[in-house]
């Protein structure tokens, strides 16, 4: 029943206002853009102030200025990481590399590093050996500091009695 007593007329929309307006209201990425609105920005101050404005075509000038420079810096900054970004990714894999040769040799044979091997374990066991001996013998134990000049118990060259004696006669 309400939708009967309802009067609907289409119509179509107004079109846009007519008019040149190639200036776009968004952030500048490049020094030609930033070039571009600034001048068109400074046109339209010129063409709208019957005066003047001086002081507000300065501030568009050295913004224009400001921006130019930071987009150069941030070009130049973006080139720089890239150039690390690359060098450390190297790095990185460099220490992730396994060492295939050693030092000095060259590589080897598996029969070469197993008689390696094999002659370390021996010396190992020698030295094992060796020291078991000297525990047993006593050795282990440090002997008596003496002085290098009286060779007496109890002091050092720097302390002893009888150079100080020597130099008292």
């Amino acid at each position: 029943m309400v939708l009967l007593k309802l009067n609907i007329k289409p119509r179509t929309p107004t079109p846009p206002l007519p008019g040149p307006t190639s200036w776009q209201p968004k952030t500048p990425n490049t020094t030609l853009e930033i070039e571009a609105q600034s001048t068109l920005l400074l046109d339209k101050i010129r063409a709208l102030a019957s005066s003047s404005p001086v002081s507000v075509i300065e501030m568009v000038q050295q913004f224009k200025k400001g921006a130019s420079m930071m987009v150069h810096s941030s070009t130049l900054m973006a080139a720089r990481i890239l150039e690390l970004e690359v060098a450390n990714a190297a790095a990185t894999e460099r220490k992730k590399r396994k060492k295939k040769r050693i030092q000095k040799g060259g590589t080897l044979s598996q029969a070469e590093a197993e008689s390696i091997v094999a002659q370390r374990d021996a010396e190992a066991q020698v030295e094992v050996e060796r020291r078991e001996e000297r525990a047993q013998a006593g050795a282990s134990r440090g002997s008596i500091q003496r002085c290098t000049r009286c060779n007496i118990a109890g002091h050092n060259k720097r302390t002893c009695k009888a150079d100080a004696a020597e130099i008292g006669d």
